[in-house]
């Protein structure tokens, strides 16, 4: 009897013993998951930003927004203005930031739709602004800390002095206001940058006011660009050009692009674009000059389907920038294409509301009657050059002829570019104080006895030939973009 009890007395501590190593092992493999397995981690997210509360102001219409989706970062609300010229709809939204990361404001998207569910532009006599949420600019880029809010504020109202006897109509408008954040931010100019563009006086008033449809990536550009000549050498840049008093041009101020005809596409025609998604046509920093139809440099064909629109900047890292140069390729050689270059285009994370039509080109040598060169022997171009990873690409030769009225490249014939003067915005040509001359386009000159290329050289106003990497050889890196002609309001 005895030896029984001890024998299950023994038997019950080895159960004992075996459900506590069980219990460690599973306890131990549970924590091992919740370490590994991102989706039930207990950690909060780096980036963990989102909106945390929106209030109506006391006096606004009727409307209740409406705090949208999971990541909580839409706001939604639907109102009409009264017949009261004073009427308005106002809500202020506060975000924060509880991960464990700063983020950065990356942009503020706002889209308008009527009672159709289509998406519209406010016409006349409507109008809203979007501000910080004690009514100065928005800064975006603007850093918001570990724990702490930001607030913004949207108003809907009449513009101001509006007749009312003149309205008849007050309809319903949906109000969609998305907010990115990200925990990295590149700013959409380069901190040395030195700020030589300006609005111009010159306002184009047929642009004002025009339908812009949902899916839109360019429009007619409402205020264009201008810049002061300010060199003192009369044989190079703008000076040679004609711009100063007693000149050809009997003025120092030169103006960017056209403001264009509708219906028409002319070697630039001002667009402003949609690049970087947030709904918004920034005329200063979002400026683009259609130049051509999309040259297909693998079936040797311009595709009128598509436009071709080159930047009104140099870039750095993606950011507008007129004071960093770099080299076609890291050694002194053309046959790689430029890969040196293309590293510092926008990125499709930096501009997403554009695409290329290809991620991959054919790079092809053009030098005077030597058209679309592939190469010879052990000197042959890259076919399948990709820029995948990139919302722009570099601008080729055969582009610029075709824009610019050019038969060949090569004979360096100064101011052969003076009617195409776009292409030199916000380089050298314009100021002396700004250290990057050229543009290094994506075509190479061909032969297998040099290593140079082709760049838009503003000193002499032409398409001029540079090494792609000795000393003194650098140039500047201008985006191209490739936009349907279908998704373009010209």
């Amino acid at each position: 009897m005895k030896n029984n009890i001890k024998t299950k007395t023994h038997n019950l501590y080895k159960i004992v013993f075996l459900f506590v190593v069980f219990l460690g092992i599973g306890y131990a493999f549970l924590e091992a998951n919740l370490n590994i397995n991102g989706d039930v981690t207990v950690e909060a997210p780096e980036l963990n930003a989102y909106i945390q509360g929106v209030s109506v102001t006391t006096g606004s219409t009727p409307g209740t927004p409406v705090i949208v989706g999971n990541d909580k970062k839409e706001v939604e609300f639907s109102t009409a203005l009264t017949n009261d010229g004073n009427s308005f709809y106002e809500e202020t939204t506060t975000l924060v930031n509880k991960g464990t990361k700063d983020v950065y404001l990356l942009n503020i998207q706002v889209k308008v739709y009527d009672s159709n569910d289509n998406e519209v532009t406010l016409q006349s006599p409507y109008e809203y602004s979007l501000t910080k949420s004690d009514g100065t600019q928005i800064e975006i880029g603007k850093k918001i800390d570990v724990g702490l809010n930001d607030s913004y504020k949207l108003k809907f109202n009449y513009e101001a002095g509006t007749d009312m006897s003149t309205v008849t109509d007050y309809p319903t408008y949906t109000f969609k206001i998305v907010y990115n954040y990200g925990t990295d931010y590149v700013p959409p100019i380069c901190a040395s940058n030195i700020n030589i563009t300006n609005f111009s006086a010159t306002t184009c008033t047929n642009n004002e006011n025009v339908t812009v449809p949902s899916g839109t990536i360019c429009k007619r550009a409402i205020n264009l660009h201008e810049e002061e000549c300010t060199h003192t050498n009369s044989s190079f840049y703008c000076l040679s050009a004609g711009y100063s008093a007693d000149g050809s041009k009997h003025t120092t101020t030169m103006t960017y692009g056209s403001c264009g005809t509708s219906g028409t596409l002319t070697s630039g025609d001002a667009f402003t674009c949609d690049v970087n998604g947030d709904g918004t046509f920034d005329e200063l920093l979002e400026r683009f000059y259609y130049v051509s139809d999309y040259y297909d440099t693998k079936t040797l064909t311009f595709d009128t389907s598509i436009a071709t629109l080159s930047y009104y900047s140099n870039v750095a890292g993606g950011a507008a920038c007129n004071s960093e140069s770099y080299y076609y390729y890291t050694s002194d050689s053309k046959w790689y294409g430029p890969e040196t270059l293309r590293e510092q285009l926008p990125t499709t994370a930096q501009w997403p509301g554009v695409s290329l039509k290809s991620d991959t080109r054919a790079i092809l040598g053009e030098w005077r009657g030597d058209h679309n060169n592939t190469g010879t022997g052990d000197h042959v171009f890259p076919t399948d050059f990709s820029y995948a990873g990139y919302a722009a690409r570099l601008l080729t030769a055969q582009e610029i002829m075709n824009g610019c009225g050019l038969r060949m490249v090569g004979f360096r014939d100064n101011g052969e570019l003076d009617n195409c003067n776009y292409l030199m915005e916000n380089t050298k040509y314009a100021d002396p104080q700004v250290s990057v001359n050229d543009s290094i386009l994506e075509t190479p000159t061909p032969g297998t006895g040099n290593s140079t290329v082709n760049s838009i050289y503003g000193a002499a106003r032409c398409i001029f030939e540079t090494h792609a990497h000795v000393n003194g050889s650098q140039g500047g890196v201008r985006p191209a973009i490739d936009v349907p002609k279908s998704q373009m309001v010209y």
